[in-house]
């Protein structure tokens, strides 16, 4: 079966991996999916900032942090990191049982 996340598996092998999961449980179990996309956005964040020099490291290394750092906040279109930061919500609502 094709997946949405075909196209990262050759390049991103451990982020495809939370994305399949992801997308496996979609519609099975929701809250699963939410965490396994909020791991996948946490992988995808901290492969940026391992690899753009324009991102500027925050005071720590979490998923909120990195994300509201400015030079983050400037590279990401608005409506993505609207998007993203849904992502973020409703995975750590799955992790904390909300």
């Amino acid at each position: 079966m094709n997946s949405n996340f075909d196209f990262i598996l050759s390049q991103w092998p451990k982020i495809a991996e939370t994305a399949l999961e992801a997308e496996k449980h979609a519609f099975t179990a929701p809250v699963t999916s939410a965490f396994y996309s909020r791991m996948t956005l946490e992988k995808t964040v901290g492969w940026l900032y391992s690899h753009d020099n324009d991102l500027q490291e925050p005071y720590e290394s979490t998923l909120s942090a990195r994300m509201y750092e400015s030079s983050f906040k400037n590279l990401i279109p608005g409506s993505i990191y609207n998007e993203i930061n849904f992502i973020r919500r409703e995975g750590n609502n799955a992790a904390h049982g909300k």
